[in-house]
């Protein structure tokens, strides 16, 4: 493919927003964003530079990056800025459907030459993949061979979403070669979010080196979602060289929401080391706690051995955290073994625990087999809880295949399972067919089940199409109060 000349003048309006860019820094004065890149078509006065942010709109997402590698060929064979920055909307060009591996090597060689203005080049992008890929490219270049110029251009971006990847990437790329620079750095930062950030991704590079560190690192961020997010991975990344470490730094904590943070993601590899001592130390844990970190430790285990879970569920000593945790065992367990997973939970104590599992295995079955997990649910004892069942098994099957499900009810002998399957019947097709989910509805036996099927009817009909809905109203066989409460319901 030949080089594309009429991207120079593309890239040198890049180098000249980067060299506006320095003069801002070195002058105190605010900087002033860099200009887009454009070259202007000499016949319809059209900047091209839409041309560029069309290619990138339409990029498919990246493929997870490799390491940095070679730049390519097409880039060597190019050693000016300008040469590079056409190089690097080439291969822009050409990222569709390929990923973005060669876009990303393109932009990190022009980086090697210019870092400023392949950095400049990649912000004036539309919002995107490929804008993310660009900035990630040439940031990270920049970042490790001058770690300061990457982190005042990073800085100096007025737009808040840019300059938090900008920082993100610059941090993440010195931590990795000057920990304590990036660290001073990080502190010096004005703005709260992109101090938050920087020190983020620095903890998360420490956390391989030097976990204790990051452990205070990730500590000392500011209360919320971020820092509890990041405490969790710490201690995941931490304990899969050092479990004891990591139980005594949650036993040093007196935040219940950061011990808890660390509580799961120790569980999260302590599970899948030995998922025993995983147990014994949680089962010895507040009530709290261990509801806490079910996900946790019951996920990978039921992935791996759902028997042996759900047996480790039964032995929390807490109730709500065994149900909890024998509800996401069950569930796990259906996905891959539905009739398996049936029989183990129909040979349980009546109890909670069986009950909300149950129900896990009828939503999971129901994805896959609707009829199956309909069967199933027929031979449950009378009850809410088969009630609750067949509404998952059937609503589930009327929204996925409405026709096979009405031919399975229409084979159901009279009573209250027919009943309860139609109302199921009726609530899932409501929202996509109300003029038939009534018909149905007005086949329910039970008057009472009737009425409720109906008024639901109604009311998602009046959602959907409400000329059409009150019309039916006006002729259905609800009483006045029943349309009363549909078309007036109460608040709250």
């Amino acid at each position: 493919m030949k080089p594309k000349l009429w991207l120079v003048p593309v890239v040198l309006a890049s180098m000249v927003a980067g060299a506006r860019l320095d003069r801002a820094f070195f002058q105190g004065t605010p900087p002033t964003p860099p200009e887009p890149p454009v070259r202007v078509d000499t016949a319809s006065g059209t900047p091209k530079l839409e041309e560029a942010k069309t290619i990138a709109v339409q990029a498919d997402h990246p493929e997870k990056l490799q390491p940095p590698r070679a730049a390519p060929a097409r880039a060597l064979s190019r050693s000016t800025s300008a040469e590079l920055g056409a190089a690097a909307v080439e291969a822009l060009s050409i990222a569709k459907g390929r990923g973005h591996q060669e876009f990303y090597d393109a932009v990190r060689a022009w980086a090697q030459v210019d870092p400023r203005s392949a950095a400049a080049w990649a912000v004036a992008l539309p919002q995107g993949d490929a804008r993310n890929v660009a900035l990630k490219a040439a940031l990270s270049h920049w970042a490790a061979v001058d770690p300061n110029g990457a982190a005042a251009f990073a800085n100096s971006l007025p737009s808040l979403r840019d300059r938090l990847q900008a920082v993100g990437v610059t941090a993440a790329t010195w931590a990795q070669t000057d920990a304590d620079g990036a660290l001073r750095w990080a502190r010096t930062l004005p703005d709260l979010p992109t101090q938050q950030e920087a020190l983020r991704r620095i903890t998360l590079c420490l956390v391989e080196s030097n976990p204790p560190a990051a452990a205070d690192l990730a500590a000392s961020l500011r209360a919320g979602d971020a820092r509890t997010d990041l405490l969790a991975a710490v201690a995941s990344a931490w304990a899969k060289t050092d479990l004891g470490g990591v139980v005594q730094w949650r036993e040093t904590m007196t935040d219940g929401l950061d011990r808890r943070a660390v509580l799961r993601g120790l569980a999260s590899v302590w599970v899948q080391q030995d998922p025993q001592a995983a147990l014994s130390y949680v089962s010895g844990l507040d009530g709290a706690d261990q509801t806490a970190v079910v996900k946790s430790l019951f996920v990978p285990w039921a992935q791996q051995d759902p028997a042996a879970a759900f047996s480790g569920a039964t032995a929390l000593t807490q109730e709500k955290a065994r149900t909890a945790a024998g509800t996401v065992v069950a569930g796990i367990w259906a996905q891959a073994a539905p009739v398996e997973a049936a029989q183990f939970v129909a040979s349980l104590s009546p109890d909670s625990m069986q009950r909300d599992a149950a129900l896990a295995v009828v939503s999971s079955w129901a994805e896959q087999d609707p009829a199956g997990a309909a069967q199933w649910v027929i031979g449950f004892p009378e009850g809410a809880m088969r009630d609750k069942a067949m509404d998952a098994a059937v609503r589930n099957w009327a929204e996925s295949d409405s026709v096979a499900a009405s031919a399975w009810i229409s084979e159901l002998p009279e009573g209250q399972v027919r009943d309860t399957a139609l109302s199921a019947y009726t609530r899932g097709l409501a929202q996509t067919d109300p003029s038939v989910a009534a018909a149905w509805a007005e086949g329910i036996a039970e008057p009472a089940l009737r009425t409720r099927a109906l008024e639901q009817v109604a009311v998602d009909w009046l959602k959907l199409d409400p000329p059409a809905a009150k019309a039916w109203l006006e002729q259905s066989p609800l009483s006045p109060d029943s349309r009363e409460r549909v078309l007036k319901p109460k608040k709250g």
